[in-house]
């Protein structure tokens, strides 16, 4: 027979893999997006064929539309070279931060803060909040998720040094603060004052700038992305202007590719859409400070508001507004729910009579039935989004279009592509088929004079086709809305 304790470990254990399982599920059967990620993948590619590991490109040129340092691309390309030009090593990187960013809310509220059933509940807000498990976020290869594992690894360190006075929360803090400014830039400084404000809210300003370790850890945590910046730059001169102008005001004083939105967009994101329904439990968390105003739970949550407050407010005063610029702070609002329910659930048990087992359970159904909706809204997204490559529509992607089309028919020995305009999925899918199948191909904006018979055409849209079909008698072998694969039977 199991123990209390046994059977106690393995219901923790079960809830935590299903509260992971969204972060996995399907993450690597869906094509790459048409924008940021598919652009930040053949970056990777490029990298891996050319060796150059330090200046971005992009179609085998220096790309200054993409300043941001290369921490993530790097670990993209090093997969690609070990697992091959695919979407799992674009999207690993993301698996891997999303797992422990979920880890790390469960963790620390267990094992910290003593508190399993805040850190439960902070899993299930996080993973079925939209706004974090989402493409551009938790679900394809960019920036993001890294980034958001990276600021919560720092607030959570902070806030271990200050409680602890231990050198190993302090130098893991200024490793966060180094990896996420090399992770999104400037982007990772964004909740920053919140710390300050938080260090003077518990009068702590004067022994820190007192300590030559502090100092120390700080400006390290700042030149180790100095370097990159100074090294790139000596490379390639025109990056640091380009820098200056993309992400060191620009965005914040300017409204970049129409990207305008009313100062409450965020606010508003979070409560009609990407926070649905924990938004509204938000309150409790503001109730339950009542109860732990003295604790260190207490303490932790004032740090969260501030930091979460912090972020929201910054990149609301920002000219150019993105929904994922919010990502960062999904985890920080998840434990603040957590912390709130559970707190205020454990003041009001406490004044319940009855067994403490009989509480718990009572507490793991209330749970479950509040977030079955939820999750099963997340998984049924995820389902929707298995064909579509294109973030932002409901159309069908070339990039994804190519990728079913390749499953479909693994013996292909030749295709052209035809297609205008901006396709970064459909350059990574062609360098996949060539390198990994050895499938020769030809990514073309105009149809090529002379076509072999037996030549397979790929064309996503109706002009294509027609362009196709007025110089060659054709059969269609597969379609899919206006992408088909087309055979050249010969000229007409």
């Amino acid at each position: 027979m199991l123990s209390s304790s046994a059977l106690k470990n393995w219901g923790i254990g079960l809830l935590l893999m299903a509260i992971l399982f969204p972060l996995v599920f399907d993450i690597f059967r869906t094509p790459l997006n048409t924008w940021d990620e598919a652009r930040q993948a053949v970056t990777a590619q490029e990298m891996v064929s050319s060796g150059n590991w330090l200046v971005a490109t992009y179609n085998h040129e220096p790309d200054l539309w993409y300043t941001k340092p290369l921490l993530l691309i790097w670990i993209q390309a090093g997969l690609i070279a070990l697992l091959g030009h695919n979407e799992v090593a674009i999207r690993l990187p993301t698996m891997v931060a999303t797992l422990a960013t979920a880890l790390l809310v469960y963790g620390f509220c267990a094992r910290r803060l003593r508190n399993p059933a805040a850190g439960l509940i902070a899993g299930f807000v996080l993973v079925t909040a939209r706004g974090y498990t989402r493409p551009h976020v938790a679900r394809t290869g960019d920036f993001e998720a890294l980034l958001t594992w990276w600021v919560l690894l720092g607030v959570v360190c902070f806030f271990l040094y200050l409680e602890t006075d231990r050198r190993r929360w302090l130098l893991l803090w200024g490793s966060a603060l180094a990896a996420g400014i090399l992770t999104k830039s400037v982007a990772a400084l964004l909740g920053s004052p919140a710390l300050l404000l938080y260090v003077v809210s518990q009068r702590k300003l004067l022994l820190l700038l007192r300590r030559p370790l502090v100092w120390a850890t700080t400006l390290g945590g700042f030149a180790v992305p100095a370097l990159y910046y100074s090294v790139r730059t000596a490379v390639q001169p025109a990056y640091w202007r380009t820098v200056q102008v993309n992400e060191l005001g620009a965005r914040f004083s300017e409204v970049i590719e129409s990207h305008d939105h009313p100062w409450p967009y965020y606010l508003e994101l979070l409560r009609d859409e990407y926070f649905t329904p924990w938004y509204w439990l938000l309150p409790a968390a503001l109730l339950a400070l009542l109860f732990q105003r003295r604790t260190e739970t207490g303490r932790f949550m004032w740090l969260l508001l501030l930091y979460a407050g912090c972020w929201l407010t910054v990149i609301s005063l920002s000219q150019t507004k993105l929904s994922w610029y919010e990502a960062p702070v999904y985890p920080l609002l998840a434990l603040l729910v957590g912390l709130g329910v559970a707190t205020l659930w454990q003041q009001l048990t406490a004044r319940i009579p009855g067994p403490a087992f009989v509480n718990t359970g009572i507490g793991v159904v209330i749970l479950l039935a509040a977030v079955v909706i939820p999750y099963k809204k997340i998984i049924d997204l995820t389902i929707a989004e298995r064909g579509n490559g294109y973030t932002w529509g409901e159309d069908t992607s070339p990039a994804g279009f190519l990728k079913r089309y390749l499953k479909l028919k693994p013996d292909i020995e030749s295709l052209v592509i035809l297609h205008a305009g901006y396709a970064p999925g459909l350059l990574f899918y062609r360098q996949a088929m060539e390198v990994d199948r050895g499938i020769p191909t030809n990514l073309t904006a105009d149809l090529p004079e002379a076509l072999a018979t037996n030549t397979q055409v790929l064309v996503c849209s109706l002009e294509g086709r027609a362009t196709v079909e007025a110089r060659y008698r054709t059969t269609e072998l597969y379609r899919d809305h206006d992408c088909a694969a087309l055979l050249i039977l010969g000229p007409q």
